[in-house]
């Protein structure tokens, strides 16, 4: 019986290659797989629980530590971001709350770290990987064609033979390779400069500045890192703790290429490892060098302060000081650009400029001596900057870097820089911008700085004008804290009235010197001029004629304007009670300026005039008020000598040279010996006191009273 030949059926229209549903059933497969790999990706890069208890997770250990069977896993902290291929469509929520969110499926960008309210650098909640690369392959480069499993292959080798440990998993971005490393425990966001700092030392950066900028060890460290991505290209933009790359089964739309996990061969084989191995292998220095070399650092910066303090000299940090008012004038510019900018409200955010005003604006207050940190300069210019996409919070990290340098500086530190073909020099870490810089930045036009009153922050070199001599000396007065001569006269005829009053409570010139925080002489000074006004108004009866002696003015001027509940001050003592008489009294030291001439005395008492001066040093025959008249005398010949010389300012500085006199006396009453040149009393006394009056210089502000070491009178 012979059997019918077999026949092959024909293939169903439903299974042919070119149907309309077999595409559908292709296409419903790989959207299937997408949305797997999507999970996966999500579930391993942000679990819902972290490590196992007691693995680096930051906690204390209060008892003996559990057997791994009966550790319990941990909630995780943060949320994580998803993006779609729109930037403008992005969710931020717990990866619990992710994995069944409508965004899953269109995602095509997942978050590396764990943020608070937004994927920003500056609501950092946790930190999930703490290192990561984007090796680009581009056209041109060696791997350029080679399958992504052979060239993750060859990477993953050099890898080992460098000694670093391999990534937690490694994909392919559709033009290139992502190696990620996940942390086994909880790494807190405070650790994040570490964090940076190593992943840049991973891709090759080798230090140029501070410890072991340029040495060997360092040198061959960056270079056994760069070997690590040859054949391919790092890109180094990529170096933010708001970072996002490719999820797994997405599509890049410039290559069309199927983002896919090629290393290990499956999400479960995904191990975290130790951020701490990490560091000690791509790092140049441990962490144990680099506390040693702190330590070390910080010992001489004491010993050093200690040594200044010591010799009685000021604590100065860079030894070339910024120019103040120069720079004081550029932030006020700034300001008053901002102000420009903003109008009624904060500068807008489509002239891409927020950042850069802040930036230059902290630098040149920085440099200015005006002092602050990111936080204050951050709240003090939000009412301008902040707004669209730009928080408080936000621009005080953008000016973190500004307040390191200012730290750095006023600490005494410094770096070397090398500019474009000079040579290495020692500078101040502050950053300091040329005009020119800061004019192209800013974009300030020659009508805009016109129409603004700018004088420096202007394009062309011939419309900037400097400073004036009146104007440098404002802005360095106001940078010192001086105060106005109004505010000054005020708080003096307060504290005058002040010490009346303690006067009337029984205390002494040295007990109302300790509560007011001023010196003894001060208070004397305050009751001289009370007693000077009081002689003016009083018509003592029966002298009018008669020739008296200046003690016995003195005690009857007192005996008139004495209560029964007042005290006068003098000699550091009080004087209660009746007066003795005046024959019985102490008689007033000898003038050493000018002998007294005989002759009648005045009704009036003379202003200033104390009744007792306790002896000087043999060396200071005239005073000390007399040598700091004379010390101030010889600054102002040197600076008329040196008029056209870099370490002296122009004529007029009157300030300047009753300060550097006053050094110089603090100086020679250390010491105890005259170190100065300069007579011991000034060649015309009545004309530099005029001098100094007519500019509001009271010289007995600056005679070493304060000091008990260095009180004279």
């Amino acid at each position: 019986m012979h059997s019918a030949s077999y026949v092959i059926p024909e293939t169903p229209d439903c299974l042919l290659e070119e149907s309309p549903l077999s595409a559908e059933l292709r296409a419903r497969a790989q959207r299937a797989a997408a949305a797997a790999a999507r999970s996966a990706h999500l579930a391993v890069l942000h679990p819902t629980h972290t490590t196992l208890y007691g693995k680096r997770d930051g906690r204390k250990k209060t008892g003996p530590e559990l057997p791994v069977a009966a550790r319990k896993p941990l909630p995780v902290k943060g949320s994580a971001t998803l993006t779609a291929a729109d930037p403008a469509l992005r969710v931020t929520q717990h990866p619990i709350q992710l994995a069944h969110s409508g965004m899953l499926p269109q995602a095509g960008y997942i978050s590396l770290q764990r943020h608070g309210e937004g994927c920003r650098s500056d609501d950092l909640v946790a930190i999930n990987a703490y290192a990561w690369a984007d090796l680009e392959i581009h056209e041109g480069h060696e791997f350029f064609g080679i399958d992504p499993d052979v060239v993750v292959g060859i990477v993953l080798a050099r890898h080992d033979a460098a000694g670093v440990p391999r990534p937690s998993y490694a994909t392919f971005s559709g033009r290139g390779l992502w190696l990620v490393y996940l942390a086994d425990g909880f790494i807190p966001p405070e650790a994040k400069g570490r964090v940076l700092k190593a992943c840049r030392a991973y891709w090759g950066e080798e230090i140029t500045t501070g410890r072991g900028a340029g040495s060997e060890r360092v040198t061959t460290k960056a270079a056994a890192m760069r070997a690590l991505w040859q054949g391919g290209e790092i890109d180094w933009s990529v170096a933010d703790m708001s970072r996002v790359h490719r999820i797994a089964g997405s599509t890049n739309d410039k290559s069309g290429e199927t983002v896919r996990l090629v290393w290990p061969s499956s999400w479960a084989d995904v191990r975290r490892s130790s951020f701490d191995d990490f560091c000690r292998a791509v790092l140049p220095f441990s962490r144990e060098e680099t506390q040693a070399y702190l330590s070390e650092r910080a010992a001489a910066r004491e010993a050093r302060q200690a040594s200044v303090a010591a010799e009685r000299r000021p604590l100065n940090g860079f030894t070339r000081a910024p120019r103040p008012g120069r720079w004081a004038v550029v932030a006020t510019e700034i300001m008053a650009l901002i102000q420009h900018h903003a109008g009624d409200g904060a500068v807008p955010a489509r002239l891409g400029l927020r950042d850069l005003l802040a930036h230059h604006l902290c630098c040149a207050w920085a440099l200015s001596g005006r002092g602050g940190d990111a936080r204050s300069w951050a709240a003090e210019l939000a009412p301008y900057l902040c707004g669209h996409k730009l928080s408080e919070r936000a621009l005080a990290t953008y000016l973190k870097p500004v307040e390191k340098g200012l730290r750095r500086h006023e600490a005494g530190e410094t770096v070397w820089y090398t500019p474009p073909g000079g040579e290495a020099r020692e500078k101040s870490p502050l950053y300091e911008y040329g005009v020119a810089k800061i004019v192209t930045a800013l974009k300030i036009t020659r009508e805009l700085a016109n129409a603004l009153g700018f004088r420096i922050l202007t394009p062309d070199i011939e419309d900037r004008k400097a400073l004036t001599a009146a104007e440098r000396q404002a802005a360095r007065r106001e940078r010192l804290g001086a105060k106005k001569r109004a505010a000054m006269d005020k708080a003096a005829q307060e504290r005058a009235e002040r010490i009346i009053e303690l006067t009337a409570e029984g205390l002494e010139a040295n007990e109302i010197a300790a509560r007011l925080g001023c010196c003894t002489k001060t208070v004397e000074r305050a009751f001289e001029a009370m007693f000077a006004g009081a002689a003016d108004n009083v018509v003592i009866e029966g002298i009018e004629d008669e020739d008296v002696s200046d003690a016995e003015l003195q005690a009857l001027v007192v005996s008139c304007t004495r209560t029964d509940a007042s005290r006068y001050l003098s000699e550091g003592s009080a004087l209660q009670g009746d007066l003795a008489p005046a024959q019985t009294r102490p008689e007033p030291a000898a003038a050493t300026e000018t002998p007294a001439k005989p002759g009648k005395a005045s009704r009036k008492a003379k202003t200033g005039q104390a009744a007792f001066q306790p002896q000087t040093p043999a060396w200071l025959t005239h005073g000390p008020l007399s040598r700091l008249l004379a010390l101030y005398e010889h600054a102002r010949s040197c600076r008329a000598s040196n008029r056209d010389s870099a370490s002296f300012g122009p004529m007029g500085c009157e300030w300047e040279d009753i300060e550097y006199a006053q050094y110089m006396l603090n100086e020679e009453i250390g010491e105890g010996r005259k170190l100065f040149p300069g007579g011991l009393k000034p060649l015309n006394r009545p004309k530099v006191l005029a001098r100094l009056a007519g500019v509001g210089i009271d010289p007995y502000l600056y005679l070493p009273c304060p000091s008990p070491e260095g009180r004279l009178h």
